[in-house]
């Protein structure tokens, strides 16, 4: 018996800065190892993504791997703000969050989203690598807060993230170090054994 896992998101999703295992998937497919059911974990993450660029890319994505798990981690870079405006409007973000279940349970019935970390403002407001660009914690619980409303409204698995990290978890305040990428981990773990999804 064999179970595909469909992870999508962005930078986070995708493992940055975690110089010891490469991310929090990782470490999820290292714990699958040897277990009964087959399961064969896919690390979707796209560094940038938004909501809109994973709308573009969803469905391709389910047609070449038939994941019948997804765990959806995507918002931050919607919250981000570029010159003082989101670069995704929160009533457009839930709207995005609609399509991306509609496209998801044309492959699957199994689907969970997780929730958005805080960030270390001091390091963010602008980030290293865009002076346009700003994080800010207020935003970013705004729409971990649509992501969750949206999760309970649609009847969905939603693991929360907000509070789950410090500061000296989050290399350049933004994404996750090891340490944070293994308190992901675990959470994101405890919660799929909960549910009875691994």
């Amino acid at each position: 018996m064999s179970k595909k896992i469909c992870i999508l998101g962005d930078s986070i999703t995708q493992g940055y800065y975690d110089f010891e295992k490469s991310g929090w998937i990782s470490r999820l497919i290292s714990c699958l190892w040897g277990k009964d059911i087959d399961y064969s974990v896919f690390n979707l993450g796209v560094s940038g993504d938004t909501s809109f660029d994973l709308i573009k890319r969803l469905e391709g994505e389910f047609k070449v791997r038939k994941g019948k798990i997804v765990i959806i981690n995507i918002g931050v870079n919607d919250a981000g703000t570029e010159n003082g405006k989101n670069r995704t409007e929160p009533e457009i973000f839930k709207n995005n969050l609609k399509i991306i279940l509609e496209i998801s349970k044309k492959f699957t019935n199994e689907i969970i989203f997780t929730g958005i970390l805080d960030v270390d403002e001091k390091l963010v407001t602008p980030v290293s690598w865009d002076e346009n660009l700003c994080y800010y914690n207020k935003e970013i619980k705004k729409y971990d807060e649509v992501i969750q409303n949206f999760c309970q409204e649609s009847q969905l698995i939603f693991i929360p993230m907000q509070g789950l990290l410090g500061k000296e978890e989050l290399f350049d305040g933004l994404h996750p170090n090891a340490e944070g990428h293994e308190k992901i981990f675990q959470r994101i773990k405890n919660c799929l054994e909960e549910n009875k999804i691994i």
